[in-house]
């Protein structure tokens, strides 16, 4: 009996150490490292050429699984971390960061960078040690900069006040916060007890009809934070700016707030007690939209001041250090039409307007209005950066006579006309996507007509095929209803291929609607390879059918022998060779699969997942996985023309030979009307009259039913026309270029409009085919 606990007891240890030493083994080896580019310094006369790497620390459970030790690179060699786990986790104290490398630090460390990305956080414990401390202290890095993706912003723990022990952030460069980062409301301020951040960037800020992701902190606290962030910039995709994301105890010490993407306003507390703020840079599209709401948001701003602005020499000397400049680094055009927008600037509080030299082309009063007073106030060093209109006092004044300020301001008081602002891209973008939204919103309905219609269709029409063969083997009407049951069977396998779709859409980035497995790389090559080029396949084989649809019936109206069984596989072989060629060469390659994962901006140069319109012809850019450098441009110019290829088959040519087949049934079929009634009804006045009635009824249906198709190929055929010229376009104003997902959106438009023309088949055969027809009425009278 001792001897068996004795075996018990010994296999239970055996077992723990191997427990132990497998986690231990899972503990040192999950790495992968990659050089990055070379990167030169200069170091006591010499120069250095060092090959940076970064590591990626992948499918661990917890952060202390993580043993830093098992890097073999010097310390000074890492540029960049990647930590992705395998589940969600919390970032916290755990992660141990006092050993980063089991070699050893060299005597004459080249000071380095190093940046870490964050992956997969489902929040941040308030109550962390210096988590980063020692990469500073131990290994002399210059800077760290942290970046959060695909994580939940969301603070755990309760706040311990008056502790100067804790404090994640403390000596820190730059946190970017990521496009694809989950913001949450009411975030616990002590995120960033004891910081000190010289750059803090929030990136996918949003309050629209499409998505919510605004981070707000909870309200204030008697503690003090000792949190000291130098500088902040928030990334707007429309919004409103207020006190409660601005929180004066997390921002006390801010000194320059940036702005950037779109803004609707700023509420008129939001920058209540940032009192060190001196520099706040407008980098928004659509600023002139930005200011309708007025300049109430400045009032805040130096509120215990205000300047005699006729007599501004005795007053600087006490108020120089007060000075705060509104810097626009936006390129819209400040014309004298946007006057009135500025009227109430509050010049007097020392808030100046800044312009930089090569923003401004033409000195419009509006502008001299804004930095009229810049010339007084400004030290002489900047007058290189800025705009001042003039450097002399005397022509100012001549400049601010001819403008004549009072009666502009009197003017501003006065009922005038709407002021027309452009519309920017970004602002495009937002349009195209809450259409997206709202179109995606009635796919339930169409997906349920298109798939409950073509599957009537196909049951119908196998019927009616049966029938026919017992009958007459080789009746003529077998030849359309086959091609009636093709095109229904194409356009059915197309709706279901669009509903697989699904799972890479994404309408924005945490909008109300985008597939958590839309970024993976199997989807992606599933959707270029399913969705693109075998949709685009069925897609031509649906209209083909619908062609040779109209073919039949016009060799049926002149009397002539319908295509042969043989004629139309032959034709249809071909066709569906060059479409296969031409399709599946640009479906496949013009999108790239986007293997990149840690973009911080989706605005300004918004990745799709895949990359889709990577090729314009004036560009020589090509897709990253291609690795081109001298054939770009060839390569660009080859996309181009089998894009074009597959354009003028699948539109042009289509259109116009199914507009001239449809024009001349109608025209031949009202002219055997009037030939069948007067060789039938002859002096019968009523039975002519009532035939003429029914082929008429008949001919509006035609032209009804033509005229919707027409409707849904026209539409198709801008879409493309546009996107043909787009990819022609110079690239600095190429809308497709620089918001590609405009131009994917539109093609996503054109095939949710050949989704609704499918659903309306069932409505075309009815009227078109008589034993269609009589077919249905036949299962609705059963």
């Amino acid at each position: 009996m001792n001897l068996r606990k004795f075996l018990l007891g010994l296999r239970i240890i055996i077992i723990t150490r191997l427990v132990v030493s497998c986690h231990n083994l899972s503990k040192t080896c999950g790495f992968k490292s990659t050089l990055t580019d070379s990167k030169t310094y200069e170091f006591l006369n010499s120069t250095y050429k060092i090959n940076k790497i970064r590591v990626d620390i992948i499918n661990f459970i917890k952060f202390n699984d993580i043993d830093f030790r098992c890097i073999n690179f010097e310390p000074n060699l890492i540029e960049n971390l990647s930590l992705r786990p395998l589940y969600s986790i919390t970032l916290d104290d755990n992660l141990k960061i006092n050993h980063f490398s089991n070699l050893k630090i060299a005597s004459k460390l080249l000071t380095s960078d190093v940046k870490f990305y964050f992956h997969s956080l489902n929040g941040i414990q308030v109550n962390s040690n210096f988590v980063f401390e020692p990469l500073l202290k131990i290994y002399k890095y210059r800077n760290i900069y942290i970046q959060f993706h695909d994580s939940l912003i969301l603070t755990k723990g309760d706040c311990l006040s008056n502790n100067n022990k804790f404090g994640l952030f403390k000596n820190i460069s730059t946190i970017y916060m990521a496009h694809t980062a989950r913001y949450y409301s009411k975030t616990n301020p002590c995120l960033f007890q004891n910081s000190l951040i010289f750059k803090l960037i929030f990136y996918g800020l949003a309050n629209n009809f499409i998505k919510t992701n605004i981070i707000t902190f909870l309200g204030s606290l008697n503690s003090n934070l000792n949190s000291n962030i130098s500088q902040l910039e928030l990334n707007f995709f429309k919004g409103v700016l207020t006190k409660n994301l601005l929180d004066s105890h997390v921002f006390k010490e801010l000194e320059v707030l940036t702005i950037d993407g779109i803004l609707d306003q700023i509420s008129s507390d939001a920058l209540k007690n940032l009192t060190k703020i001196y520099l706040i840079i407008l980098k928004m599209d659509e600023i002139l939209k930005f200011f309708e709401s007025g300049t109430s948001w400045m009032q805040p701003i130096n509120s215990d001041i205000k300047i005699n602005l006729e007599n501004l020499d005795d007053n600087l000397l006490n108020f120089s250090a007060r000075v705060v400049k509104l810097q626009f680094q936006s390129f819209e055009i400040f014309t004298d039409q946007v006057f009135c927008l500025f009227k109430n600037f509050p010049h007097s509080r020392l808030i100046l307007p800044v312009f930089k030299k090569q923003q401004i082309s033409n000195c419009s009063c509006t502008v001299l209005w804004l930095v009229g007073y810049n010339l007084y106030i400004l030290d002489r060093k900047e007058y290189p950066i800025y705009e001042f209109c003039t450097y002399n006092k005397t022509y100012l004044k001549v400049l601010v006579k001819k403008c004549d300020f009072e009666k502009r301001l009197n003017l501003c008081s006065l009922p005038s006309r709407e002021i027309r602002l452009v519309e920017s891209q970004i602002g495009l973008l937002y349009l195209f996507e809450l259409l997206d939204f709202i179109i995606l919103c009635t796919y339930p309905i169409v997906f349920t007509l298109a798939i409950s219609s073509n599957s009537i269709n196909i049951i119908v029409l196998k019927k009616i095929t049966t029938e026919i063969k017992k009958k007459t083997p080789k009746n003529s009407n077998l030849t359309i209803v086959f091609l009636m049951l093709m095109n229904s069977i194409s356009n059915l396998t197309y709706v279901i291929i669009r509903l697989m779709h699904l799972m890479n859409k994404c309408v924005s980035q945490n909008s109300r609607f985008c597939s958590p497995i839309s970024h993976t790389i199997f989807i992606q090559y599933f959707d270029v390879i399913v969705v693109n080029t075998l949709g685009n396949i069925i897609k031509f084989l649906s209209n083909f059918m619908l062609f040779l649809i109209s073919l039949n019936r016009m060799f049926l109206l002149i009397g002539k022998k319908v295509l042969g069984d043989k004629t139309l596989a032959i034709i249809s072989l071909i066709l569906f060779i060059t479409i296969l060629l031409i399709s599946s060469l640009e479906k496949i390659i013009n999108p790239g699969i986007n293997f990149v994962q840690e973009n911080v901006y989706d605005l300004n140069a918004y990745v799709e997942y895949p990359d889709r319109n990577n090729f314009f012809i004036n560009s020589g850019l090509a897709p990253k996985n291609l690795h081109l450098k001298t054939s770009r441009k060839v390569v660009s110019i080859i996309m181009y023309i089998l894009y074009v290829l597959n354009y003028v088959l699948n539109d042009i040519v289509f259109l116009i030979c199914f507009f001239m087949v449809e024009i001349f049934i109608i025209f031949k079929l009202k002219q055997n009307i009037k030939l069948k009634s007067k060789q039938t009804f002859i002096g019968d006045k009523k039975n002519t009259l009532k035939f003429i009635v029914k082929c008429n009824k008949t001919i509006k249906v035609i032209l009804i039913s033509s005229s919707i198709i027409l409707m849904f190929k026209l539409f198709d055929f801008s879409v493309s026309t546009f996107i043909s010229v787009k990819k022609l376009s110079n690239v600095p104003n190429n809308l497709c270029f620089k918001q590609s997902k405009i131009c994917t959106i539109l093609e996503e438009i054109d095939d949710y409009l050949f989704l609704i023309s499918t659903s309306y088949s069932t409505i075309l055969f009815f009227n078109l085919n008589m034993n269609f027809k009589k077919a249905i009425q036949r299962m609705i009278c059963f």
